[in-house]
């Protein structure tokens, strides 16, 4: 019917232009659906995580394709549309986890 098939293009377009971006933290994978908003930042994930994992700010790294992010008011939503992709992964790591891995790293150098 011509209800259905209406009804099949509006999911087909919201399945579309979905937009998820998921974090690993501590080697668990959590998901934040930023589908309805015009603009999400790294800030905004920031504060996401932090309410979920309970550790300060200021100890969280963020990795986006292997790259440290420093600039918190990056767009999410912007880069979904810029890198025509609808799953974005950050890789959050506490700096003190970083500092004993490169720790370890050099003593096994030594």
């Amino acid at each position: 019917t011509a209800v259905a098939q209406a009804n099949d293009a509006i999911d087909s377009v919201d399945h579309e232009h979905s937009r998820t971006v998921n974090y690993i933290y501590n080697g668990q994978t959590y998901t934040v659906d930023v589908t309805n908003h015009q603009v999400y930042t790294v800030g905004d994930l920031r504060d996401e995580i932090i309410k979920n994992i309970q550790e300060p700010a200021h100890l969280l790294t963020f990795k986006l394709e292997s790259s440290y992010i420093s600039n918190y008011t990056m767009d999410i939503v912007a880069y979904f549309s810029s890198e025509h992709v609808s799953v974005i992964t950050f890789q959050v790591e506490l700096i003190d986890r970083l500092r004993q891995v490169s720790r370890a790293s050099v003593s096994v150098m030594n």
